[in-house]
């Protein structure tokens, strides 16, 4: 349950960094659309990132000496 929670959170505050650093204003149907592809683009980073460090923690030899 703590997992799932640190995980929303993560996700919950990408999303407030994001509509803060682009001054996005919900107010008006274009932002909203702005924050789908800026917060889109950016889940699309994190998968990227965590695929790859996946790859190099596979990719090790983590066997004894």
């Amino acid at each position: 349950m703590r997992f799932l929670l640190v995980v929303l959170m993560f996700f919950i505050f990408g999303a407030l960094l994001i509509v803060n650093n682009s001054n996005l204003s919900f107010g008006e149907g274009k932002g909203v659309g702005e924050f789908s592809n800026l917060y889109v683009g950016w889940l699309d980073k994190v998968y990227s990132n965590v695929r790859g460090l996946t790859g190099e923690v596979i990719g090790k030899d983590w066997g004894p000496e």
